[in-house]
């Protein structure tokens, strides 16, 4: 964040710009998407608009997890209560944010970050009490993440640095977060192959569910629909999809 900080400052000296575009150096986008952020931010008066862009997906690690990766962050971070004023759900994916200037003032710059792991979401947090109404995230399929994971220790590294993050790096909360994901995602198997009746079919619909839901994000990488039934969610499919 420290690199940002002296970026934003010599940007801020020598331009004096209106908005600020936040993004990794191994992230490809399309020609027109930087217009269309800002026309996006103009028109809804938003401070900051962000993109998830569509991640490398070729090796096997990276098709066996990164999905899920994708699909369990929206989860947690619904695109559809990001962008609502009534809900206080905030996020950002690092890899493509625009951010006003003024509104990057306001909350302390950059500076205010120098502590963050999960950088994108604290700012969008940091911004959105400001301006209820002011925070957009999407997702892209025209704009790219052209970061290669060769190995499942890779992908497995990222994602747990960022989830221990996000639950306070606490060993209670982790803890908590893995029991309930055995109990919300083996009870529907666990009832299909060994409960009778009415409690096995309710577990052979909540499986069949799990699968189903999957299938906008498999389509979204292009995956097999195969890929459906070896994986469970517990919701019933993906908020918000924003396609360039």
């Amino acid at each position: 964040m420290w690199a940002v900080n002296q970026g934003v400052a010599e940007a801020q000296a020598r331009f004096n710009p209106e908005f600020l575009l936040l993004t990794d150096t191994d992230v490809v986008h399309h020609k027109t998407n930087l217009s269309e952020l800002v026309a996006r931010a103009e028109a809804g008066e938003q401070d900051l608009v962000s993109l998830m862009p569509k991640l490398h997906c070729s090796t096997f690690a990276e098709r066996a997890m990164l999905p899920a990766f994708v699909y369990f962050f929206e989860m947690l971070y619904p695109f559809r209560w990001v962008g609502d004023p009534r809900r206080p759900t905030a996020a950002a994916a690092g890899g493509c944010v625009l951010v006003q200037r003024t509104a990057l003032d306001r909350v302390g710059g950059i500076a205010r970050l120098k502590a963050a792991i999960f950088e994108d979401c604290v700012l969008a947090a940091t911004i959105k009490p400001g301006n209820p109404s002011g925070v957009w995230l999407g997702l892209t399929d025209a704009t790219h993440d052209l970061r290669v994971y060769n190995s499942v220790r890779e992908v497995w590294g990222m994602v747990s640095r960022y989830a221990f993050t996000q639950l306070d790096r606490s060993v209670w909360k982790l803890a908590g977060t893995v029991l309930s994901m055995f109990v919300t995602f083996l009870t529907p198997p666990f009832l299909f192959w060994f409960a009778h009746g009415w409690l096995a079919a309710l577990g052979a619909f909540g499986r069949i569910a799990m699968a189903v839901s999957f299938q906008p994000i498999l389509r979204f990488y292009g995956h097999s629909p195969q890929w459906g039934p070896g994986f469970a969610v517990d919701r019933s499919g993906v908020s918000r999809r924003d396609h360039r």
